[in-house]
């Protein structure tokens, strides 16, 4: 989730000064979709949520506001850079560049990222939330491996990072999504083989 372009609120449709944030929808022809919409430093911020297809309800616009105002109570939110919008196939075709150049195994991101464009590509950089992340991460796991599973959440985490680096993003949505748990040494070894044990977060 990630705030719309910011724009101070017209005279004509200024919010009551008593109701500075609130939790509104909309509806389009795929379904309702969830906002929140607060204050900082007297400029009204509309968020985008999530839509109600992809899991997101009220309870968790009402939970991603209350997260909000306590960031912006303790002076810890900064607005954020305005973007044009960046299709997350965009990033995957410039990542796939770095990663020829800097990489050694190459060819096994360079099939991984064929799946996450699969996934992700049509979404934009700034509608990727850790949500969406977590439900594709448990569907997959019906289809694959754990270890795959954590291979391919290694690759999304560190495109996502360079994302970060090259302005794309302000943070990267999948910094807290934990990996698999491993099932076996056999996995936990292909993940040592990989070089990216150390980086994981286990949860079982």
């Amino acid at each position: 989730m990630s705030p719309e372009p910011l724009t101070t609120t017209p005279r004509a449709r200024q919010i009551d000064a008593r109701m500075p944030h609130g939790i509104f929808s909309r509806r389009f022809r795929h379904g309702r979709t969830w906002y929140i919409r607060y204050s900082v430093g007297g400029r009204i911020v509309r968020e985008k949520i999530g839509a109600e297809r992809d899991g997101f309800t009220r309870e968790h616009a009402k939970t991603a506001l209350q997260s909000r105002l306590g960031d912006v109570a303790q002076g810890k939110f900064r607005l954020p850079t305005v973007r044009k919008p960046v299709p997350v196939r965009v990033l995957v075709a410039r990542y796939r560049e770095h990663a020829e150049a800097h990489q050694r195994g190459y060819r096994k991101t360079r099939y991984t990222l064929t799946q996450l464009e699969a996934e992700f590509g049509a979404i934009n950089l700034t509608d990727l939330s850790a949500f969406r992340i977590d439900k594709w991460k448990l569907a997959r796991r019906k289809v694959v491996a754990a270890a795959t599973v954590n291979l391919e959440l290694n690759t999304l985490k560190a495109m996502l990072a360079q994302a970060v680096t090259w302005k794309l993003l302000d943070v990267n949505p999948a910094r807290d999504c934990r990996f698999q748990g491993f099932t076996s040494v056999a996995s936990y070894a292909r993940m040592q083989n990989a070089g990216i044990t150390s980086s994981l977060k286990f949860s079982y």
